[in-house]
């Protein structure tokens, strides 16, 4: 006979029990969604066996949706191997015989194509030059190769046919031309292929690694599309596949070999160009520029080893600070004498970013922060595409349609 007393007892221990199943069940939902957020606002890189995991920007990595090629693509060279894919979305590879004849063509609507002479060493540039004649500097194009070549080819860098035309110019690539876009690995070549007729004419193509250059050589390839992942995993084979996604920009391959040789930050005349921002937290170290670039260069994998390599490599570092753009969430207002000091130290008057988003190219801090990461468009000569150009001293905002205004 059961009692009232019984009925009591077991209605609270059913209430015990989903009161464990529910608090279970959350623990399990919360202790992954507070991992993720750790990563995410963590102001200082998280680390795993002294490497680096990059997570400010941390999305899916899509490992789990459908990957498939969407047209011709490349080419890759790795191993000595000139490795293409079709337009039957095949992967063909064949040896590398001729430097001279790397055809780069483009699935868009122009059907752009052009030749790439590989080069077969890469030493790592300078970190100062003199003030040239003219200056154009353009950043996170992020595979856009229909915007950048129109950029290029309205402000007289660049010719129809995707050779050099801006003589003994300089052009600055403020980081983040990777991920994102449907043609990475064409608007990777075409700076590449630049880079070299540049220096033929007494021209200079700087590019200065960004936050998503660097997840790419260190096999995060969350923000890459499908394509880019589907084409590491086929070629690299392997279960891991982080392990796969690092042989793209490894050493074995042309592409990786030349951006592992790029620096952080570099100096033009009074300019100081970097992708995200020197933060306050440099006058912690001493780090010229020089050391700056070397000790990226040196642990670009991940490795972390000492604190300025942790400060470098982490969220404060050069290629993800965000506070010297204002009204971006998260960072604290940094102060103009905090920022007097460090263009001092580094002898310029500005610094030049991209990374954070704004909706023209803006300044701050009285003209001595420049901003120049904007929502590029997609296609060729939209007027959305936009950079900052120097010219015999004056500072001028230009678009994809040769547009120029003073600033």
């Amino acid at each position: 006979m059961t009692t009232d007393v019984d009925r009591f007892k077991s209605e609270n221990m059913e209430k015990s029990f989903r009161t464990i199943l529910i608090t279970s069940a959350g623990l399990i939902i919360f202790i992954p969604v507070a991992f993720a957020l750790l990563i995410r606002f963590a102001e200082k890189p998280v680390s795993n066996d002294g490497y680096v995991m990059r997570g400010v920007e941390h999305e899916k990595t899509g490992e789990n949706e459908n990957r498939e090629f969407d047209g011709s693509d490349g080419p890759y060279v790795i191993d000595n191997q000139v490795i293409y894919v079709n337009q039957n979305l095949e992967i063909l590879s064949t040896p590398l015989t001729n430097t001279d004849s790397i055809l780069v063509a483009v699935n868009n609507e122009s059907r752009d194509q052009f030749y790439v002479k590989l080069r077969e060493k890469h030493t790592a540039p300078d970190w100062s030059y003199p003030m040239p004649g003219k200056l154009i500097a353009i950043s996170d194009i992020e595979g856009n190769f229909n915007g950048f070549a129109a950029f290029l080819l309205s402000n007289g860098v660049i010719d129809e046919h995707f050779n050099w035309a801006y003589g003994d110019g300089h052009l600055v690539l403020v980081g983040d031309f990777v991920d994102r876009g449907d043609y990475v690995t064409q608007t990777l070549w075409l700076i590449y292929h630049l880079e070299g007729q540049a220096e033929a004419q007494g021209g200079k193509v700087h590019f200065i690694l960004g936050n998503h250059e660097i997840m790419n050589i260190q096999g995060n390839f969350s923000y890459a599309k499908a394509k880019y992942r589907r084409f590491a995993k086929d070629f690299g084979q392997n279960e891991d596949f982080r392990v796969n996604n690092r042989i793209i920009f490894s050493n074995r391959s042309a592409l990786g070999r030349w951006l592992r040789s790029k620096n952080i930050a570099g100096k033009v005349g009074p300019y100081l160009f970097v992708h995200a921002g020197i933060s306050p937290d440099v006058l912690q170290f001493d780090l010229p520029l020089s050391s700056m670039n070397e000790l990226v260069r040196e642990h670009i994998d991940g490795k972390v080893d000492r604190p300025e390599v942790a400060f470098l490599m982490g969220n404060a570092g050069p290629h993800w600070y965000r506070g010297w753009v204002k009204g971006i969430d998260r960072y604290p207002e940094a102060q103009e004498p905090v920022l007097d000091q460090i263009l001092k130290r580094y002898g310029v008057e500005n610094m030049v970013v991209g990374h954070s988003i704004v909706e023209d190219v803006s300044t701050f801090y009285n003209g001595k922060i420049i901003c120049i990461d904007l929502k590029h468009r997609d296609v060729k000569h939209s007027g959305a595409t936009k950079g900052f150009l120097i010219e015999n001293g004056a500072e001028y905002k230009v678009d994809d349609l040769g547009r120029k205004i003073a600033m």
